[in-house]
C-alpha cells in the first residue's frame, strides 16, 4: 500500500530517483529524442523539478516511474500491484491525476 509516512531515507531516495532524471534531462534535453515522442519542454522540465522537491516533502513514497508522457509532459507512476496511482504533468502546466484501484477509475484534472 502507499503510505504517507514515509521515512527521511524515503525523501532522500525521492531526490535520488526523481531529481536524478528530471535534472539528466535538463542537462542533457538529447535523452529524450527518439524521434518517436515530443520531448518535455525544458520549462516544464525545471517546474516540475521544483515542485517535486514539494511533493517529497508532503511524505509520498518515491514514484516506481518518472517518463515522459509523449506529449510534452511527464508523469509520475506507482504501482503497488492493487493501485495505480499517476501525476501527469503537461504541457499545458495542468496537472493530471489518476488513481486505479481494482477495478475503479479515479481521474482529476487541476489546472
Amino acid at each position: 500500500d502507499f503510505q504517507l509516512n514515509v521515512s527521511e531515507e524515503e525523501r532522500m531516495k525521492w531526490e535520488t530517483v526523481v531529481g536524478g532524471v528530471l535534472d539528466s534531462w535538463i542537462e542533457d534535453p538529447g535523452l529524450l529524442l527518439d524521434g518517436e515522442i515530443d520531448p518535455p519542454d525544458p520549462i516544464l522540465i525545471r517546474d516540475v523539478r521544483k515542485l517535486s522537491s514539494e511533493i517529497h516533502r508532503s511524505r509520498l513514497p518515491v514514484p516506481d516511474h518518472v517518463l515522459p508522457n509523449g506529449d510534452s509532459g511527464i508523469v509520475f507512476e506507482w504501482d503497488d500491484g492493487n493501485r495505480y496511482v499517476s501525476l501527469e504533468f503537461r504541457k499545458d502546466f495542468s496537472i493530471e491525476i489518476l488513481i486505479s484501484d481494482g477495478d475503479q477509475l479515479f481521474r482529476r484534472t487541476i489546472v
